[in-house]
Order: C-alpha cells, then sequence, then structure tokens
C-alpha cells in the first residue's frame, strides 16, 4: 500500500460532491456560501495532492471524471453520516438538556442569580444546575465549571466572555450613622470615620477617586475601620445598622438606596479599591489550578525580594521600578501569549534590569512573545529576535537581531550615515 504523505483534504472532497450535484461552479458556490474562485481554487488543490484530473469542464457545464465520481461516490454515505449526526445537534440546541456546572460570586448568586434559576427551570425542565457559590477565584477548565459569572474589567485571552450588565460600586451610609458622626463631603474626610471594608489581605485597604469626567485625576485614601468582611451582604449589614461607611456593589446596595435606607456619599466620584501586590498576582493566574498558582507566585517572588517584602501592601503604592517588577512578576504567574513590557529599564538600577531581561527571556523561552519597547539597545538586542528602530514617529530600520553590523547600522538610522 502506497504511503500517504499529506492529510486528507474532507472540506475539498465535500465542496467536489456540491460541485459535480450543483453542474457548475457558480451554482456550488452559491449553495456554499463562498465565492466561485473558492470553488475552483479548493477543487484545484484537490487535483494537486490526488495527482488525477476530477472534474471535465466544457463551455456550458461542469461534470466529474471517472475518478472525481468514483471518490464522490465513496464518500457520499460518511458525508451524509456527518450531516445526521449534527441535525442530532441542533435537536439537542433546540431542548436544553443535560448538566450545567455554574460558579458565581456568594452576594451575586444569592441576590441576582439565584432567583431568576425557578423560572429558568421551569423553562428547561431537562437541564440540571448545578451552582456553586464562592468569590474564591475558580478555574474552568481545571475545576470541571462550564460557566462562570464573574465581575471583571478584563477577560482572560483563553476565555469567551459575554457582558451580562455593567455594575459598579457605591460608598453609602446609614442616615442614622451620618446623623451622629457628620457627612464626609471630600475623600479625605474619610480619616475621621469609620469605614468597613472588603477583606482581601493583611494590608490596610485603601480606596480610589476619581471625579467623573476627569479620569486621570485619580485620588487615593487608606480606610481604617473597626470591622471588614469577605462578603458584600456582611458588609451591607453591618453598614444598615448605622455602623459605619461601606463600599457596595450597586446590586446590593441599590434597594436601600431607593427606599432611602442607605445615602450616598461623597458623590460625583468613581471609588474604587486598591489591590495588593499579592492579589494582583493571584489575579494574574486566576484560570490556573490553586496549587500551581500559588507555586508560580512563589517563584514569582523569588525572583523580585523587593516586592515579595511588600505582597501585602497596595500596588499602588510602589515605586515605578518596583511597579515595572510586578508587571513582569505577574507574566510569570498567567505565562499570557503576549507580554508588552515598556521601558522596563526605567527606575531600575543595572542589577535589577538584568534580573527583568533574564525573566523575560524566561517568559519568551516557555512560548510567550514579549513586546519590548526599550533604549538599552544591547540588552534589547540579546532578548529580542527581531528589531523595529523608531525616530520621529516611523519605523526607520527593520532587522532579524542575528544580522551583521547591526549597531553601525542602527547609528545610521537614527543619526545618519556620518555618525
Amino acid at each position: 500500500m502506497k504511503e500517504r504523505k499529506t492529510e486528507l483534504p474532507w472540506s475539498h472532497i465535500y465542496w467536489l460532491g456540491m460541485l459535480g450535484a450543483a453542474g457548475s461552479y457558480t451554482a456550488a458556490a452559491r449553495r456554499l456560501g463562498v465565492s466561485k474562485g473558492a470553488v475552483s481554487q479548493r477543487i484545484a488543490e484537490l487535483e494537486q495532492v490526488s495527482g488525477v484530473s476530477l472534474v471535465r469542464r466544457t463551455t456550458r457545464s461542469v461534470r466529474l471524471t471517472q475518478a472525481g465520481q468514483a471518490l464522490v461516490d465513496g464518500t457520499e454515505q460518511a458525508y451524509a453520516a456527518i450531516e445526521r449526526g449534527f441535525d442530532n445537534i441542533l435537536d439537542l440546541a433546540e431542548i436544553p438538556r443535560g448538566v450545567v456546572r455554574v460558579t458565581a460570586p456568594v452576594a451575586l448568586g444569592r441576590q441576582q442569580i439565584i432567583p431568576l434559576i425557578g423560572k429558568f427551570l421551569e423553562a428547561c425542565p431537562d437541564v440540571r444546575i448545578e451552582i456553586e457559590l464562592s468569590d474564591h477565584l475558580s478555574s474552568l477548565a481545571q475545576e470541571g465549571f462550564d460557566l462562570a459569572i464573574r465581575h471583571t474589567s478584563s477577560v482572560p485571552e483563553t476565555h469567551v466572555a459575554w457582558l451580562l450588565r455593567p455594575s459598579r460600586t457605591l460608598l453609602v451610609a446609614a442616615p442614622a450613622y451620618l446623623e451622629k458622626r457628620g457627612v464626609p463631603k471630600t475623600p479625605d474626610d474619610l480619616a475621621a470615620h469609620n469605614c468597613l471594608y472588603y477583606l482581601r489581605s493583611a494590608a490596610l485597604p485603601a480606596w480610589s477617586f476619581v471625579p467623573a469626567g476627569r479620569d486621570t485625576d485619580r485620588h487615593s485614601v487608606a480606610v481604617r475601620g473597626n470591622f471588614c468582611a469577605n462578603n458584600s451582604e456582611a458588609l451591607r449589614g453591618v453598614v444598615m445598622a448605622g455602623q459605619g461607611i461601606a463600599l457596595l456593589p450597586d446590586f446590593t446596595a441599590q434597594e436601600d438606596v431607593a427606599a432611602k435606607r442607605l445615602v450616598h456619599v461623597i458623590e460625583g466620584h468613581h471609588v474604587f479599591t486598591q489591590l495588593s501586590v499579592q492579589d494582583n498576582l493571584s489575579l494574574a493566574g486566576y484560570d490556573v489550578r490553586k496549587h500551581e498558582r500559588e507555586e508560580r507566585i512563589r517563584d514569582a517572588l523569588a525572583f523580585f525580594p523587593e516586592i515579595e517584602e511588600k505582597r501585602h501592601e497596595r500596588a499602588g503604592a510602589l515605586s515605578g521600578g518596583q511597579q515595572q517588577m510586578l508587571v513582569v512578576a505577574q507574566g510569570l504567574v498567567k505565562r499570557p501569549r503576549l507580554l508588552i513590557l515598556d521601558e522596563p529599564s526605567a527606575g531600575l538600577s543595572p542589577v535589577l534590569v538584568d534580573r527583568v531581561f533574564e525573566v523575560a527571556a524566561r517568559l519568551r523561552d516557555g512560548g510567550t512573545s514579549v513586546l519590548l519597547v526599550e533604549q538599552l539597545v544591547e540588552k534589547a538586542l540579546a532578548l529580542a529576535d527581531r528589531l523595529y528602530a523608531m525616530a520621529h514617529g516611523e519605523i526607520v530600520l527593520q532587522a532579524d537581531t542575528k544580522e551583521p553590523d547591526l549597531q553601525r547600522r542602527l547609528e545610521e538610522a537614527y543619526f545618519g550615515q556620518h555618525a
């Protein structure tokens, strides 16, 4: 038997059968929803692979040769079986059935998701839902979930996501508390108030305020209080009791605000919580199994003891150089397809620059594409495979980093031939 060295072009064979049934390239293209040229190209490729003529062309019609007809006849039943199997799948889609495993945050699940489950099950009685309410990040692939409902502003590149609804946080207090302690007018006034905060780490929390319409004017304040919890419903209960000011998701607070049981404070600002270094690294490994994620975080922090010492502090309080370390450390945890480093040498000593480039090289060797914007040319060339030199907003040189005499060509590109 002759050994086959190429993969069978199954889609090409199917298109050949459509061409034989339609009798012309135009009619076959119309049935397939493609261009006439695409059909002609597929048939030519199939003839090249098979080594025989499959189509007999005339001025008025197209007919299959004996070899072409034999190929179509031999595969007709197989394609018919595929079509029947696909039709069965479509029937399943028309009548939902089976098990759906879902993970959702506790408060969002209890307040927004669970009230809808009854109507869904009534409409789809053949579906069984298994829902896990947890505020811990879960890996869909590793833990067997079909669907995750999460608060996020960015989606891991390995996931497909749909926006269910926009959400924002509200800074609220009970009227009784404000009557007793006064109403804060500015973010800095919170220093004199009991702030009830979400428990994320051992570090003291910070809330960041951005005036509406001034996205670049961000002001962060450290907050203190005598109660914290890792659940917004627990925070809501203590706020309702008049014990302090809290930052709550809108779906938790909106009914109480509408009924005036809670009141907005410091209006005209968007409010955000600041995550610690540890939180940032944990989020970078969102879709990694917990044990492996913790191991990756330990390895990443071992490269950068400067931020390991501040792992429970706010990431926003890091220096510029430490911010660069955190970006690279997040890459070690996430191991993305693409990592962009914008002048990683900025604010770092030569020793730390070498360490950052060493980690970037490790990521590259692990399959991550590294896009490096850097002025330290020699170090960048040692890491990169391809170079693009820019001057005055234009690319003045493109080259492979292994090409000879590259340093001189760079100087000429930047300064002219007489540099």
